[in-house]
């Protein structure tokens, strides 16, 4: 028997799937106006439009805020105190009661380190990002620092510290005078030498020396130890200082085969006949500006500071040039960026956003950038060498952490260096750091004894002479009468008329 006939209705259903949008928080604690790059009247601009462009790309998947706190009456890094923390633990308890689950990154620096910020970033399993360098004062060492969900967005010191060290070891350059300035608004570098102390293996013999002012009969004295124990001097000093100082050795030391290099944040001028073989002498290590790669970018960050701050960019300046701007602007999207590709639908834990940040590289809209392992963002680096040529410095090594870990040199990029070969100079000079070693010490001994010796030669013929010549003129008083032939002149016998 066969199945009543019937009509059999197959019904085709399309479930639609409704993505729920993830709300990224950005809580932005920096001081408004303090003269110096950190502020938010000149980040904030990077980081609003940051925001502004993820928003409009994600296709509504994420929803971006930033939250300012600041006094604008604060014209110091470390005022933003326990007050900033108190508004923002507000704020929060006002989020979770209105809007419910959203993932929230503090943007902070480390002169944050007293006021609760990280307090309030442990308790709620936020996420802290820094656009500056932190040093471990702020964050702690890489083993203490696991259970801290925390990433130095802006870099760290290591970074500098490793390419010093990476530069010494290909020139073979093992003993060197490290020269570090101490200036109250100089705190990287002093940072950067710390790093240097305790990260140089044992094979490096580096030789510290602070100075806060300039001098001219410091430096003097600087030269004159330094060149006792080396021949590489590292100027970890701000970039006018550094120019200052070659221009005092360029006229003082280079009668000797001297290297220098700086590591310094900002650019020298290019060399002119009064510091012509200082600049030689000289790499010179720094932050790879990229501003002239990203033009629409510096003219939207220009303009929105211009209106927004009443900020005015000079002539020729361009903004993503600042590391802290360009830090400023790619943690938003790298954030944004690793809250997308997360699974946040029972909740957005600092410490897993923070775990999936480490030892990645990302493609951001300024460029690719890296995350190690200790979670630090390494920062591209140039080295720059002086060619003869054009009179002008030239990248002839680089840092591209992104793409490898190890400094990579231009073959073709040459330094003339100002010795007598135009090859680097030696670790150690043939002739040792006092200049009377190795085979100066044999001439240097050949000098010691044929010294006395040819005195005591020259005492002796001295005495000879004054000998031979009282002799004679007691021969002669004596022997008055006898005549010397070789006196007589006899004329011919021609001369004469009979």
């Amino acid at each position: 028997m066969y199945p009543q006939s019937g009509i059999v209705f197959i019904i085709i259903a399309c479930h639609q799937y409704v993505a729920t949008v993830k709300r990224v928080v950005f809580i932005i604690s920096l001081p408004y106006n303090t003269g110096t790059s950190l502020d938010v009247s000149l980040v904030g601009p990077a980081v609003d439009l940051a925001a502004e462009r993820i928003n409009r790309d994600s296709g509504s998947r994420l929803n971006v805020s930033i939250h300012y706190f600041y006094n604008i009456s604060h014209r110091t890094c470390s005022e933003p105190s326990a007050e900033t923390s108190d508004k923002i633990a507000k704020f929060y308890q006002d989020e979770i009661a209105s809007s419910g689950n959203s993932c929230y990154a503090v943007v902070s620096n480390n002169c944050d380190d007293m006021t609760g910020i990280k307090s309030l970033v442990r308790e709620y399993d936020w996420t802290l990002l820094t656009n500056v360098f932190t040093s471990n004062d702020f964050w702690g060492s890489p083993q203490t620092r696991s259970s801290f969900p925390a990433v130095a967005t802006g870099g760290t010191n290591k970074g500098y510290a490793r390419a010093v060290l990476d530069v010494l070891q290909h020139y073979k350059w093992f003993h060197a005078a490290v020269l570090l300035e101490t200036k109250a608004g100089a705190p990287f570098y002093r940072d950067v030498g710390n790093v240097l102390r305790e990260t140089a293996p044992a094979s490096f013999n580096l030789h510290y020396y602070l100075i806060e002012r300039i001098f001219d009969e410091t430096l003097s004295d600087f030269l004159q130890t330094a060149k006792t124990r080396s021949r590489v001097i590292i100027l970890l000093t701000l970039g006018s200082t550094a120019l200052q100082l070659l221009v005092f050795l360029n006229l003082q030391a280079l009668q000797d085969e001297v290297a220098y290099g700086a590591v310094t944040q900002f650019s020298l001028a290019n060399a002119d006949d009064s510091n012509l073989l200082a600049f030689r002498s000289l790499l010179f290590i720094t932050y790879r500006s990229q501003g002239k790669n990203l033009n629409q970018f510096n003219k939207d960050i220009a303009e929105r500071t211009r209106s927004t701050y009443n900020i005015t960019y000079k002539p020729g300046i361009q903004p993503f040039d600042n590391k802290v701007l360009r830090s400023s602007f790619d943690l938003v999207e790298l954030f944004a960026k690793v809250v997308n590709e997360s699974d946040t639908a029972n909740g957005c834990s600092g410490l897993q956003i923070v775990h999936a940040m480490t030892n990645r590289t990302f493609a951001l809209s300024t460029g690719n950038i890296y995350i190690d392992a200790e979670r630090s963002r390494d920062l591209d680096l140039d080295i720059f060498g002086f060619n003869t040529s054009t009179r002008e410095m030239q990248i002839i090594g680089t840092y591209e952490w992104a793409r490898s870990s190890h400094l990579g040199w231009f073959i073709e990029r040459s330094v003339e260096w100002p010795t007598m070969d135009s090859q680097p100079p030696l670790d150690i000079p043939v002739c040792g750091f006092s200049g009377d070693e190795g085979p100066c010490a044999v001439q240097s001994t050949i000098v010691t004894l044929i010294a006395p010796l040819a005195a005591f030669m020259a005492a002796i013929l001295l005495a000879v002479i004054v000998i031979l010549t009282r002799w004679r003129k007691s021969w002669l008083t004596e022997n008055w009468w006898f005549v010397d032939s070789y006196r007589l002149h006899i004329p011919p016998p021609d001369v004469f008329e009979v």
